[in-house]
């Protein structure tokens, strides 16, 4: 039955009083009528209808509070009546009806309509009366309005200016009087207008009276007024007009509305929803009829649609520029979320909103931001695509994180709790996954009260009716993880306790093969891996357990098993220690063998379980001590070598190529033992072991390249056969690994140049794959590196053929191709040199300079490292170019991470759009990052190379690269690093500086000392803080090369800052040492790679300290002794031990006589070393003997003859050079300290036939200053074998690098000395000749 406006409006008035609800915005107005506006939508209802609203969109909320005060407030009673009783929401519309009319009321029956071939009567214009239907308030209805407008004088009555049109009234009046052709003449709006009387009642009252009573026209009278006014304070101008104006006899919807804006218009309302226009009528600023707004609506529906790359481009273009530009975006896109039909254009929308609340929020009105809020909420309870509630639960986070720490959102946690306890599950779903995104963005406000959510937690983990509820806690949980404090015991025991929940949900989604959320759920036990918080290590044994059955388990989805993998690998990376207290690195192992035997497939870049399984094995061998992986690992390898099963030789040879790079020491040091393993894998029958053996090869090349270059006689050969495979795999590997070879070969390669250039030449011009010609012009870069000068013959054979791939303007598939070739291009210039090249050099650097516009981060990553290395060739001859190039590096410097679309992140060619991935316009961008790593190292080759051609480019370069240094990538942090001190080095140099005396105070010009105050403090103060261990390690490097150019004055004012640092690094307390487990004992006996190289670095830099300070660094160094000493010791790698000895040789020559208190220590470790089996360890040791013999203030003499014993085995068949340049050099330093103590007869012979020294030139100052005391003593040694040092002078002297200025002077003053004095000799008529 219809409802009249009277029952309406009183049963409405009841919903307002129970429901209690505060207005949600204040509207002042000029008149005694204060007046309380909501916007938008009505209140929140009251909790029990939020079920039925959502499954039964069409029930008013009168009819949902009659229907659940019939159920007893049983929501599930309700639903069942609704779905299985047809006529049950009829009989409640009917008691609503009779339970609010006062006195029987004529009954009044609406009639069917019905096609008549009857003519439709039309209004003509002329027709000034219309008859009334009859209605209980107009009795008269025999008179026209014009006779009843006589009668009451206080109604003015306006014409219906819509020529043509049926009037309300005559429309009416047409239904009762011409049944068989009720609806004629009516608009189809009009219709449906009036069918939804029961569904929308608001629908029918903006356009009709209740059935039988008349509409009033023209001006409101003010009693009108007054009803208008205290109906706007009951329900507020909340676009519900049709209900609005039931409290108005007479009045419809539209009418209301329309003397709403006429009250705004005249000032007598103010609404901050409705702006004046220029022609001063009010315009609601969320009317789908206005431009902004319905503008706004049609882009992103058009976008939401869109599939083409230029219409999203353009309509984001749009967006930004529009759109987005004004605060009025934000309550826009709140409409557009509450009304649009499609989902993709609400999700869009959203998506878009949450991108702004940052940026407009605080711009928007107190008032406007009220119904913000309830409307979200409101939006969020309603949706029903999941993707859609998801995206508006992130904006409400969004909007959450700016006012919740005000507290200007307290209905936020009722409606949390509401939710998240609510017998609906849909609720309870959204509930939590809205407390998930606030987690995301405001997790601290939450942590106050961690015990009443455990209690939430433990309950809807084990939900019973929704998955999702349970899958949503595990990712509430794993973002209050990220919250968590070691200090926080009570919350991590709680947290402790509802992991095996945890496990038990994401087993669940393995079982029914949700990969979704399983993928969700993978992470969040990542992250628990990776906290610092110590969370799972109780339960370590057991995931393990579970995550290598899911990894090993062959009929799971490969996804499934590559996530489990990745948490191994995790494991690997964040729990070493634990894994092995626990024993379990050898089981892991074992494990991943048998993965390794899978197929792999073809696309390289695919991910698959057998790469994951080797990836594991990777990060194991580079998160536990190489003495402690290593021989667990290769019995297996070797193991499965020699299975008859290709698969099993595969991954053999797999498993070794990824644990290469971990282990590089120990397999250097059973090189002949593995060496055998490889060259078995290169001749294997089988295609993918002769793969698998390349890769091996190639990485063995890249991590000990001069153990390789020791075997190329045997490699070579090989590797030329496999160049001739079957197999274009094969053949791709085959030239990786020659690349990687020929890269550390250095003059061995000329004997093979003419058969390797032939066989890459070969390749070149007949493979018609981009990959092989890729690996073949990296191989031939590999050569002209190698070759140097002696590439020359090849050099008009290959650049033709090889520019030609740099002129690649569009095809994305030969962007490898062509960056490949600007590497090789580079590389031949450097071989060849600026003379040969300089024909060419405009024409490499117009293409270079054109693949930059091309959009590709590689090509522009590749073309700065062309014009590096230009750079260096020419020096400032390349300065032309600065002008064109230096802005671009400065532009790639200052690209920000994005996605590859602004709006288009959403993947419009698709129906859904996954609002996991946050739509964000910031991520870590993998080739940016190389590009930009790239663009700050090539900025400091620039300088270093052009001098003073850069600077007008010096500043804004600064700026840039300091903000690098704090850039997420540590490979962009270095580059920047480096740069940096490459600037302050450049300038130091130009300067003309004059030379520095250690410990003595000096000044430099006020140029590079603002540059040293402007980037010193602030690296010292990155350094400390900086996680990653080589950027640690490279930092040391940078500041010792800095301060042996420059001295103490480069760290003279942070000194204290640097030496404290230095020892939390021997100390392994550093920020970038912190990665270890340290819920565990960390064993200090062995220590990874990355710990062996920062600890290098270190002392590489305490040396330097040592040296640039002076005897007044001697306090510190006493400091660091005992550390230093601690790696050597027989636990130590080789390399380690060589590095503590060489740091306290190189100490020794800067502290000098302060090094006294420590002689007899010291002493005998470098006797000790001077045996060692390392050929490394031996020749530092020779070094720091002679050091320490030089500088001590106690006399050696008696211990001359153990030292020269010790000495004298290292001029006999040493594998390195070095190590005899190193020995002479020490014998050169025991004869200059005490000659007498020297048997000269029985040393001089050995010390002679050592020179010239062969690589250590550092050495020839001692052992020339020790002949220059011989010769000064007229030691007859010396003269009766004068040929022999004429050949060592000839030599030394024709050879620019080997002595340094002072010495060399020295040098040919003697030759001149013995020329007069031993004209005998013929020097003149010798090759010493030209230096009389």
């Amino acid at each position: 039955m219809a409802k009249t406006k009277k029952q309406l409006l009183q049963n409405r008035q009841e919903q307002q009083q129970a429901a209690n609800a505060p207005p949600s915005s204040t509207t002042i107005i000029n008149s005694q009528h204060p007046i309380i506006i909501n916007n938008y939508y009505s209140p929140i209802a009251p909790w029990p209808s939020y079920k039925l609203r959502n499954m039964f969109h069409h029930l008013s909320s009168q009819e949902i509070e009659e229907i659940m005060k019939d159920c007893k407030n049983d929501e599930d009673e309700a639903v069942l009546k609704l779905m299985t009783q047809t006529d049950y929401l009829s009989s409640i519309r009917k008691g609503i009806v009779t339970a609010s009319q006062p006195s029987p009321q004529p009954k009044i029956q609406l009639p069917t309509p019905h096609p008549t071939p009857q003519p439709i009567p039309l209004i003509k214009e002329e027709d000034s009366t219309i008859a009334v239907p009859k209605s209980p308030k107009n009795e008269d209805n025999n008179r026209t309005i014009s006779e009843k407008t006589a009668a009451s004088p206080k109604i003015t009555i306006d014409h219906d200016p819509m020529k043509g049109r049926l009037s309300l009234d005559d429309a009416l009046k047409q239904i009762q009087n011409r049944p068989d052709a009720a609806y004629a003449g009516w608009s189809e709006a009009r219709v449906r207008a009036y069918k939804m009387i029961d569904k929308n009642p608001n629908s029918y009252y903006y356009r009709f009276n209740a059935p039988g009573e008349a509409q009033r026209k023209g001006k409101w009278t003010k009693e009108e007024t007054e009803l208008f006014l205290d109906r706007l304070k009951q329900v507020g101008a909340n676009a519900q007009w049709g209900l609005f104006s039931i409290a108005i006899p007479g009045r419809v919807g539209y009418q209301c509305s329309n003397y709403y804006r006429f009250l705004i218009e005249s000032g007598q309302i103010q609404d901050p929803n409705y702006v004046i226009d220029s022609n001063g009528k009010a315009r609601y600023l969320f009317d789908k009829k206005t431009p902004f707004l319905a503008d706004l609506d049609d882009l992103l529906t058009k976008l939401a649609q869109a599939r083409d790359s230029e219409t999203i481009r353009n309509a984001t273009l749009v967006l930004n520029t529009q759109y987005y530009i004004t605060a009025e975006c934000v309550p826009a896109l709140v409409e557009i979320i509450a009304r649009s039909p499609h989902f993709q254009v609400r999700q869009l929308a959203a998506v878009e909103l949450r991108k702004k609340i940052n940026k407009w929020w605080s711009q928007i009105q107190e008032t406007i931001k009220v119904n913000l809020r309830s409307q979200l909420l409101t939006i969020l309870l309603d949706e029903k695509n999941v993707n859609v509630r998801n995206s508006v639960a992130r904006v409400i986070s969004s909007v959450a994180s700016i006012d919740m720490p005000d507290n200007k959102w307290p209905a936020l946690l009722d409606f949390l709790h509401q939710s998240c306890a609510s017998n609906i599950p849909v609720h309870r779903e959204t509930g939590l996954y809205c407390l998930y995104s606030l987690f995301e963005a405001i997790a601290d406000i939450f942590m106050n009260n961690v015990e009443s959510l455990f209690e939430l937690f433990n309950k809807s983990i084990n939900d019973q009716e929704s998955k999702q509820v349970k899958v949503t806690t595990v990712l509430v949980l794993g973002k209050l993880s990220e919250s968590l404090d070691n200090e926080d015991k009570n919350t991590i025991k709680m947290f402790k306790a509802i992991i095996p929940n945890m496990v038990n949900v994401l087993e669940q989604c393995i079982k029914e093969e949700d990969t979704d959320n399983a993928r969700k759920l993978f992470e969040v036990f990542d992250t628990l891996l990776m906290l610092d918080v110590h969370l799972l290590s109780e339960y370590l044994v057991n995931l393990i357990d579970f995550f290598i059955a899911i990894g090993t388990n062959r009929s799971l989805d490969s996804e499934m098993r590559i996530m489990a993998l990745s948490f191994l690998m995790w494991a690997a990376i964040y729990k070493p220690n634990k894994i092995k207290q626990l024993k379990l690195v050898g089981l892991i192992i074992e494990k991943m063998m048998p993965i390794g035997t899978e197929e792999d497939p073809a696309d390289i870049d695919e991910e698959s379980p057998s790469r994951l399984a080797f990836k594991v094995l990777n990060a194991f061998a580079n998160n536990i001590p190489p003495q402690q992986f290593f021989p667990i690992v290769m019995p297996f390898i070797q193991s499965y070598f020699q299975n008859s099963d290709p698969s099993y030789r595969k991954a053999s040879m797999m498993a070794f190529a990824f644990i290469v790079e971990g282990c590089t020491d120990m397999i250097a040091t059973k090189f002949n033992e593995v060496l055998p393993l490889v060259y078995n894998g290169l001749q294997d029958p089988e295609i993918s072991v002769r793969r698998a053996g390349c890769m091996a090869l190639g990485c063995l090349a890249e991590e000990i390249p001069t153990d390789i270059s020791d075997h190329h006689q045997i490699l070579l050969p090989l590797v030329f056969n496999l160049m001739n495979d079957t197999s274009t795999e094969v053949i791709k590997h085959a030239c990786n690994a020659l690349d990687a070879i020929l890269d550390g070969l250095g003059t061995e390669i000329i004997q093979y140049l003419p058969l390797l250039m032939e066989r890459l030449l070969f390749l070149l011009n007949n493979t018609n794959q981009n990959e092989i010609r890729a690996t073949v012009i990296a191989a031939i870069g590999s050569a002209a590196h190698a070759a140097g000068e002696n590439f020359h013959p090849y050099f008009m054979q290959f650049l033709p053929r090889i520019i030609q791939y740099i002129s690649i303007q569009e095809a994305a598939d030969d962007h490898l191709l062509c960056s490949v070739a600007m590497d090789a291009v580079g590389s031949i210039a450097e071989a060849v040199g600026a003379d040969a090249f300089r024909p060419y050099t405009q024409e490499v650097m117009n293409l270079a300079i054109k693949q930059i516009y091309l959009g590709s981060s590689r090509l522009r990553e590749c073309s700065f490292a062309l014009f590096s290395k230009l750079v260096r060739i020419f020096g400032e001859e390349f300065a032309a170019f600065l002008p064109t190039i230096v802005p671009e590096l400065l532009s790639s410097c200052k690209l920000e991470e994005k996605s590859e679309t602004e709006v288009g992140e959403i993947d419009l060619t698709t129906d859904e759009m996954d609002d996991d991935d946050e739509f964000e316009n910031y991520h870590f961008n993998s080739p940016l990052a190389d590009e930009k790593e790239l663009a700050a190292e090539t900025l400091g080759e620039l300088f270093e190379n052009t001098k003073s051609h850069y600077l007008p480019y010096l500043d804004a370069s600064l700026v840039e690269l300091q903000k690098l240094t704090g850039h997420l990538s540590e490979g962009v942090r270095r580059s920047a690093t480096q740069s940096l001190f490459t600037f302050l080095k450049t300038a130091y140099v130009m300067s003309d500086p004059v030379s520095w005396v250690p410990g003595t105070t000096y000044v430099v010009h006020e140029s590079v000392q603002n540059l040293i105050d402007t980037i010193i403090p602030m690296t010292v103060e990155f350094w400390k803080e900086e996680e990653d261990r080589l950027t640690v390690a490279q930092t040391c490097q940078e500041f010792m090369n800095a301060i042996r150019l420059m001295g103490p004055i480069v760290i003279n004012d942070c000194l204290e800052d640097v030496c404290n640092y230095l020892l939390e690094i021997y100390q392994k307390k550093s920020v970038c040492q912190q990665a270890f487990d340290d819920d565990d004992e960390y064993e200090e006996e062995e220590d990874l790679e990355s710990e062996t190289m920062l600890i290098s670095s270190t002392s590489d830099l305490v040396a330097a300290l040592c040296e640039a300070v002076g005897p007044n660094f001697s306090s510190s160094f006493e400091v660091y002794l005992p550390y230093i000493l601690k790696y050597y010791t027989p636990t130590k790698s080789s390399t380690e031990r060589a590095m503590a000895i060489g740091c306290l040789g190189q100490s020794i020559t800067g502290i000098k006589f302060t090094i006294t208190p420590h002689t007899e220590r010291l002493l005998q470790v470098f006797i000790k070393a001077c045996s060692d089996e390392d050929g490394c360890v031996r020749s530092n040791a020779a070094f720091a003997l002679g050091c320490l013999a030089l500088h001590t203030q106690i006399d050696l003499s008696t211990h001359y003859s153990q030292l020269l014993n010790a000495l004298s085995p290292l001029f006999n068949a040493q594998n390195s050079f070095n190590t005899t340049d190193n020995a002479a050099g020490a014998v050169a330093r025991l004869i200059i300290a005490h000659p007498e103590a020297v048997p000269l007869d029985q040393v001089l012979p050995v010390f002679i036939n050592a020179l010239p020294l062969k690589t250590d030139y550092e050495e020839n100052e001692p052992v020339f200053e020790c002949i220059f005391k011989l010769f000064g003593a007229n030691n007859s040694f010396v003269f009766n074998n004068l040929a022999q040092l004429l050949h060592v002078f000839v030599k030394v002297l024709s050879d620019n690098d080997q002595l340094k200025e002072d010495i060399r002077n020295h040098l040919i003053e003697l030759v001149r000395a013995l020329n007069n004095q031993r004209p005998d000799m013929n020097i003149a008529s010798s090759e010493l000749a030209r230096f009389l």
